[in-house]
This record gives structure tokens, C-alpha cells and sequence, in this order.
């Protein structure tokens, strides 16, 4: 049944794409499939962990966690008398509604081409890294603010937003940069970043990858997890490349994309309903992907940490779906857009499930009837 539901969510977003109209009834019935699909639990370790921690919650003190948002909200699921997969369904909901608010500021209909790619790649690892995606729907939620209205006030809901989300995953706080790009001197922004991300790579790379400072400051922040001491025991060596190059794949796409636009002379496109520019949009993504250039220490330290830098892929596939549904008649753009679309999406498939040998232990079980209740009639 789950993979019935799945070609339908697929079929809804097709369809949803290429029609005329939106329809606000089929884009409730596609989040709540999707937050079903999520929610009900698959059998994954992650998983697995995560629903023994919402058993536990009731007893646990959440003023000594360094996750406190998340462990409140699981002792709302308990009170109310939430099962966990309800309680997962209900965070999967919120967060799609969240990442939709964000992806519905580009354009009602791109946001269909953006859930069909986030069903091909994204659905599965966020169902077995479940607080990542909650705490970046929060991200994206702020991040919005600022993209597309440029009151300062809205700079305090994103700073606001971005710590609100490390009280669900502490990992959030990393997204803290992309406040730079609301800097009007951009240039002399990503000189440093550029300076310091070069500098800070030669260093961890002389010192064998491994540098213990960078684990300190971890152990640090998260008040000594034992989750986070194992950062840092594992080489990396030369497979932080592989992330690295799709960052710069991305950057080529935009580059591309960026001069064709200007030879063609164009400026303004549907957002929100309204004409953007879309040469400001462009700017500000192109400096989050610059801006994004300092994670790549912390993928030398530990590849872990590539979760930010595919998070950031999602805001540039939501931008490649905008100008696949608003240049349809520039062929160019469009194929261009859609090739963009199909690479980082199948080329973050192929690491994080095929290289990394996922398949068995993310995938399968998303299509399994086996949930971590033990309750096989979810299938």
C-alpha cells in the first residue's frame, strides 16, 4: 500500500505541475499522504531510537537537554496521548506546511515540481533523520522572511528562527551564516569566506582530518553528548570531494542559468503572485551556495555534517523548479532547469544511498509494512 500511495503522491505533483490551476484540496491531500508515509514509522535505526526516546520523554527533565524544543513538544504528544506514529504524522504535517510556505513564495505551481523532486530524494532520509527535517522546515520558515521581503524586522524572525530550530536539532545553529547575505557588500563577504574556508580546509586537511579542537567545541555546545563524542573518531581523508563537487555542480547550473537569463534580457517572473525580480532572488541564492563554501571543513571533520550542505540543495532545486515553470517558452532555461533538477537530486541519491550502502536500511524499510510500533497493519 505505501508504494500505492507513494506513485500517487508522485501523480498528484505531475499533475499538479502542468494544470492550469491550483488547487489548494489536492496540495492538503498530497501533504497529508506524505506526512502518512513519514509518519507511520518505518523500521529504521534512527527511527527506532527516536521512538524509544518518546517512550522516555515523560520521565526526562527537558531543562537538561540541549535539545529542549523537541523534547517539549514530545511531552505535548505524550500528554495529549499521542502513539508515536501520530505524533510523528502531526510533525511531519507541520514541517510540510512550514517548507510549503517557504516553497509557495517562489510559486504556487513551482512548489509541485519541488515536492516531485523532494519525493525522489528527500522523503526518505528525512523520514530516518527526522529532527533534521523538522528543525530546517523551521529554517526555511524564517528564511523566507528574508528572501523575499527585506524589512529588518524580518532579519530578527530569521535569526529567531534559526534558534528556535536548534532547540529541535542543535545541528541548526550552523545555518547562523546565511545571515550574511543580507550584507550589502557581498563581495568582501565571500573574499572571507573564501579566505577562511581555503585556510581552515589546509589546516584540518595538514592535521589528518581530525582535528580535535573541532570536537571540543561540539562537545561544548551539546554539553557532552555521547552522540556527538563519536564525531571526529572516523577518518574522512578524500571523501569530503564527493559533497564538495556537488556544491560546485550546483553553483555551474546557476552560473549557466544566470547567463542565459541575461542574454535573453529578462527580470521579471511570477512570485507569489505578484512580479519579482528575479535577479534579486537570483542574487540571494547564489550567496547562500557561497556562503554554504564554510561547511566544507566540518565535511572534512566528519561527512555527518553533510546534511547541511544537502539542505541547501533543497532551497536550489526549489529555485530550479521556479524557472522550469515560469520559462517554458525558452527551451534552453527550461531543459537547462529540469537537467539541474534531475542531476543533484539523482547524484545526491546515488551518494546517500548507493555509495554509502543505505539502500537496505533507509529505503526498503520505508516501503515495508514493518513500523517501529510493531503494528504491521500500517501497511
Amino acid at each position: 500500500m505505501i508504494i500505492f500511495l507513494y506513485f500517487v503522491s508522485l501523480f498528484i505533483c505531475v499533475f499538479g505541475f502542468f494544470s492550469n490551476r491550483d488547487i489548494p484540496f489536492f496540495k492538503f491531500i498530497l501533504f497529508f499522504i506524505i506526512s502518512y508515509m513519514m509518519g507511520r514509522g518505518a523500521e529504521t535505526p534512527d527511527t527506532l531510537n527516536y521512538f524509544y526516546r518518546y517512550l522516555e520523554s515523560p520521565n526526562q527533565d527537558f531543562f537538561a537537554s540541549y535539545e529542549p524544543g523537541y523534547a517539549i513538544i514530545q511531552k505535548v504528544g505524550n500528554y495529549i496521548s499521542l502513539s508515536y506514529s501520530e505524533f510523528r504524522f502531526t510533525v511531519s504535517l507541520i514541517s510540510l506546511f512550514l517548507i510549503n510556505s517557504f516553497a509557495n513564495k517562489f510559486s504556487s505551481k513551482a512548489s509541485y515540481g519541488f515536492f516531485l523532486a523532494y519525493l525522489s530524494f528527500y522523503i526518505f532520509i528525512d523520514s530516518e533523520q527526522f529532527r533534521s527535517f523538522f528543525s530546517f522546515s523551521v529554517v526555511l520558515f524564517g528564511l523566507g522572511r528574508i528572501l523575499f521581503d527585506e524589512k529588518k524586522i524580518n532579519k530578527v524572525y530569521f535569526i529567531l528562527s534559526i534558534l528556535l530550530a536548534s532547540t529541535i536539532h542543535i545541528s541548526s545553529l550552523a545555518f547562523l551564516p546565511l545571515y550574511l547575505i543580507t550584507f550589502k557588500n557581498q563581495r568582501s563577504i565571500n573574499r572571507l569566506v573564501a579566505f577562511f574556508t581555503v585556510l581552515t580546509c589546509m589546516f584540518i586537511f595538514v592535521g589528518g582530518n581530525n582535528l580535535a579542537f573541532i570536537k571540543s567545541i561540539l562537545l561544548t555546545v551539546t554539553d557532552g553528548s555521547d552522540r556527538v563524542s563519536q564525531y571526529g573518531e572516523s577518518r574522512v581523508r578524500f571523501g569530503f570531494l564527493f559533497p564538495v563537487s556537488l556544491h560546485f555542480l550546483a553553483l555551474m547550473f546557476l552560473y549557466f542559468c544566470h547567463c542565459k537569463l541575461k542574454m535573453k534580457n529578462v527580470s521579471l517572473v511570477q512570485l507569489e503572485g505578484n512580479l519579482g525580480d528575479i535577479r534579486k532572488l537570483f542574487k540571494y541564492i547564489v550567496a547562500i551556495n557561497l556562503v554554504s563554501f564554510l561547511y566544507f571543513p566540518l565535511y572534512m571533520f566528519n561527512l555527518q555534517f553533510f546534511r547541511l550542505g544537502r539542505s541547501i540543495m533543497l532551497i536550489d532545486i526549489m529555485f530550479f523548479c521556479l524557472l522550469a515553470s515560469n520559462f517554458k517558452s525558452i527551451s534552453y532555461i527550461n531543459k537547462l532547469s529540469w537537467s539541474a533538477i534531475f542531476i543533484l537530486c539523482g547524484s545526491l541519491f546515488y551518494y546517500t544511498y548507493i555509495m554509502a550502502g543505505h539502500v537496505d536500511s533507509i529505503i526498503e524499510p520505508f516501503f515495508d509494512i514493518k513500523v517501529v510500533e510493531g503494528r504491521v497493519t500500517y501497511g
